[in-house]
């Protein structure tokens, strides 16, 4: 499942509001409706903190529903709700473009959410305009916020230290913080013992500060408008399988200092790191503290466009430290640096001249990037995915063996790879089909489907067919992966007739006295299924695209899905096609004579695949069975 439809499945989840316990309560702040009177309250600000207080003063999980409207605080100190364990809530929005809550203009504060197991979600946390120096838009203590996005008022002077979310012992996910200039401000702010950000955009002067004891950065955009994208300062941070852009005038991309009482560290793993001409990409920085260590560890990283690209300063007596593996960057004479005794060490390390990105501001890898296959040969964590959503360990290169890519994102290959082959023999006994070698980009297991070529079928990786006459067979196996891909391979076979007894009335002559025939093939691509011949006639080749039949389902249905804006990009072997449905549909993309079939959804689909043919073209069938084909011509990629 790609990270587009993860993320889909997701938000609808969480829009589905789970049904309160026998000793739990809804309040409803207007517009919302549905609750009892006495737990509803007006649309002012007054109202949704006297909602809030209500559940407090409730025991048991409470859930407090907003409707399609904005929320301002009574005062700058914001709206809160703090309670023990026992007494949760649940505060809802009615959707991220329809519920706002803020404060007034020079508030401190929007929000604080201090009770575990509480969650917030489906609404905008707006920091108001002229925001307070060192203020908090929302702030979460051993609570969770999801689906939600974190944005600034317009008007907004040069304020400083501002954070746009404080994560205390809690988890912020699937949410975009947008903090834009003049703002000098934390998009995120991590404390306490342990702080979790995923599946999360974060656009601000500096990203995330790392102050708790264990920050988890994983899955995240980050969009650096100043300085620095993970700024761990007295703090651990680990960060995972991210894309950073730094737009500033400097700073760092990954910046580890030391504080005076405590160590700080930067694990990272699987990002791309691009940037303008200044700043740097990494640093380690004791800052003089006195016997406490900054430690900068990255592993799997492509990093491109940095003025320096690691800087190690050590000027206290603690240690400075960069090290790197299975990365590609430019280390060139002055793109590390070293200060007092820091240090950078480089094992597998690369620096290409093409990192073979998709296109320009896209920085997916094409499918003929050397950095494809290129990381860390051990194999990731259980569920380890990229910041699309696919398993951390692909196939891309057909070989059937798995390993990672270096930077953010994995090629995204859906095409399995067919091994067939067929082993001929006599009419009246058993052939032999096997798949076996066959693989799955993602090292998810095959479903095995068989045509014989005689109108027989089977299924299983290995089969057996006895075929009644003899003569030459197409045979195909379609293998299936558990996401409904599919590729299809086919195999010819020779089968002997079967012996008759010498005489005038003995049908079809003498058995011929020839070994059995062996014919196996090895491809990536998919093929036209083939039928059987008779005995003496062998089978031509299909010669052109297999299209579903036109003829009108039994459904009212008669509209064909509408497919657009098809364009086909090639870089090297690959090729990137891009294409929209106005509705979901099985589709068919055949590139030459490579075929791929998969589950289109409505809107933008995106495939990889990698084919030397001049055209492609788009099938797309609907549920109703209504048919679409467009084709256009491959461009190549500029540069």
């Amino acid at each position: 499942m790609n990270r587009t439809t993860l993320l889909g499945a997701l938000t609808a989840a969480a829009l589905t509001l789970p049904a309160a316990t026998a000793s739990a309560a809804d309040f409803c702040v207007a517009p919302a409706s549905g609750c009892d009177q006495d737990k509803t309250f007006s649309l002012d600000g007054t109202g949704l903190q006297g909602a809030l207080d209500a559940a407090k003063d409730l025991p048991g999980a409470d859930r407090v529903l907003l409707g399609a409207a904005t929320y301002t605080a009574p005062t700058g100190d914001g709206f809160e709700y703090s309670s023990p364990l026992s007494n949760p809530v649940e505060i809802a929005g009615a959707g991220r473009d329809q519920t706002t809550v803020t404060s007034p203009a020079g508030a401190l504060k929007v929000m604080l959410l201090s009770a575990s197991a509480s969650s917030l979600h489906d609404l905008t946390v707006r920091i108001p305009d002229d925001a307070a120096h060192f203020g908090t838009g929302l702030t979460l203590q051993s609570a969770t916020a999801h689906q939600i996005d974190v944005t600034a008022g317009a008007q907004q002077s040069a304020g400083i230290g501002y954070s746009g979310v404080l994560v205390q012992n809690a988890t912020l996910e699937h949410a975009a913080v947008d903090i834009p200039k003049p703002l000098i401000a934390y998009g995120v702010w991590t404390s306490g013992a342990n702080a979790t950000v995923r599946d999360a955009s974060i656009s601000a002067y500096r990203a995330v500060r790392a102050r708790a004891l264990s920050s988890t950065v994983e899955r995240a955009e980050i969009d650096v408008l100043g300085e620095s994208a993970v700024e761990a300062q007295g703090g651990a941070a680990e960060v995972r399988d991210t894309l950073i852009r730094h737009t500033g005038n400097g700073g760092a991309a990954l910046n580890a200092e030391a504080f005076s009482t405590r160590t700080s560290a930067i694990s990272a793993d699987g990002l791309t790191i691009v940037g303008g001409a200044y700043g740097t990409a990494f640093r380690a920085s004791n800052a003089g503290a006195t016997d406490k260590n900054a430690t900068v560890d990255v592993r799997n990283t492509v990093v491109r466009g940095f003025a320096k690209t690691a800087q190690a300063q050590q000027t206290g007596t603690g240690a400075a430290s960069v090290t790197t593996a299975f990365s590609d960057y430019d280390d060139a004479a002055g793109k590390v640096e070293l200060t007092g005794t820091g240090s950078v060490t480089a094992t597998d390390h690369s620096f290409v001249a093409d990192p073979g990105f998709a296109a320009t501001g896209d920085f997916h890898l094409s499918p003929s990037s050397p950095l494809a296959e290129a990381g860390d040969p051990a194999e990731p964590a259980a569920g380890r995915t990229d910041l699309d959503g696919l398993p951390r360990s692909r196939d891309n290169d057909g070989d059937c063996v798995r390993r990672r890519d270096i930077g953010a994102y994995e090629v995204a290959s859906h095409e399995i790879v067919m091994k067939a082959a067929g082993k001929g023999g006599q009419a009246g006994t058993a052939s032999t089909f096997t798949a076996a070698g066959s693989c799955d980009p993602d090292g998810d297991a095959l479903t095995y489907e068989w045509s014989f070529g005689d109108g027989e079928t089977g299924s299983g990786e290995t089969v057996e067919h006895v075929y009644a006459a003899g003569g030459t067979y197409v045979a195909e196996v379609t293998a299936t992966d558990p996401d409904g891909h599919s590729a299809a391979q086919e195999v010819e076979v020779a089968i002997e007739a079967a012996p008759v007894e010498p005489g005038p009335d003995a049908p079809g002559g003498t058995a011929g006295t020839t070994e059995p025939s062996t014919t196996s093939t090895t491809s990536t691509a998919t093929t036209t299924p083939s039928g059987a011949s008779d005995a003496t006639t062998p089978v031509e080749p299909a010669t052109t695209d297999p299209v579903p039949t036109t003829t009108p389902p039994a459904s009212s249905d008669r509209s064909a899905p509408r497919v657009t804006k098809l364009r086909g990009v090639r870089r090297g072997r690959g090729l990137r096609i891009r294409f929209t449905l106005d509705e979901a549909a099985k589709v068919v993309v055949r590139v030459g004579r490579k075929r791929m079939t998969l589950r289109g959804k409505a809107g933008v689909n995106v495939v990889r695949v990698r084919g030397r043919g001049t055209k492609v073209t788009v099938v797309a069938t609907d549920a109703a069975g209504n048919v679409a084909k467009v084709a256009r011509r491959v461009r190549r990629a500029a540069g």
